[in-house]
C-alpha cells in the first residue's frame, strides 16, 4: 500500500467558490435592503404626518384657544396653525415640520378643522412621494375629519 498523507484544510478552488457565492448573495441583497430602507422612511413619514393631523383635529374639537386649527402642507414641509385659514392664521402658534430627504408632498394645500366639531374645510387626499423608488403614500381626510 502506498504511503498516503492526510491533508487538512481547503483548496484554493473551494475558497474561491465560497467567496463567489458570498458576493452573489451580497449583490442580490443590497437592492432589497435599499428598497426596504426607502419604504421604511416613507411609511415613517406618513405615520408622523397622520399623527400631527390627528393632533390638530383633536385641538379643534377641544376648542383650544377658541379657534379653528389647520394643517398647511407644501413641498417638503407642513405647518400646523390656528385660525380660519393659513393666510389669516395667528403665526405665533405655528409649528413647522420637515419631511425626510427624498420625500415630498405631491401638491400644496391646507386642511382647516372647525372649532368644536372638527369638520374639515375640505376633504383632501394628501400624497407623499418618495423620489428614490417613485412610490407614493396617500392620506385621505373624509367629511368628518377622520383619516383613512
Amino acid at each position: 500500500m502506498p504511503n498516503m498523507k492526510a491533508h487538512s484544510g481547503f483548496t484554493v478552488f473551494e475558497i474561491i467558490m465560497v467567496l463567489v457565492i458570498f458576493l452573489v448573495l451580497v449583490g442580490v441583497s443590497v437592492p432589497f435592503y435599499s428598497y426596504f430602507q426607502s419604504f421604511s422612511a416613507s411609511e415613517s413619514a406618513k405615520q408622523e404626518v397622520l399623527e400631527i393631523i390627528r393632533l390638530t383635529h383633536a385641538k379643534a374639537i377641544a376648542g383650544e384657544n377658541n379657534t379653528n386649527h389647520g394643517v398647511y402642507y407644501n413641498n417638503t414641509q407642513w405647518t400646523t396653525y390656528q385660525g380660519n385659514d393659513y393666510a389669516g392664521r395667528v403665526q405665533i402658534y405655528d409649528q413647522t415640520f420637515e419631511l425626510p430627504n427624498n420625500l415630498s408632498f405631491s401638491s400644496s394645500g391646507e386642511v382647516n378643522f372647525q372649532i368644536n366639531t372638527g369638520i374639515p374645510s375640505s376633504t383632501n387626499a394628501i400624497t407623499l412621494i418618495n423620489s428614490i423608488n417613485d412610490s407614493t403614500q396617500t392620506i385621505s381626510i373624509n367629511s368628518l375629519g377622520l383619516l383613512e
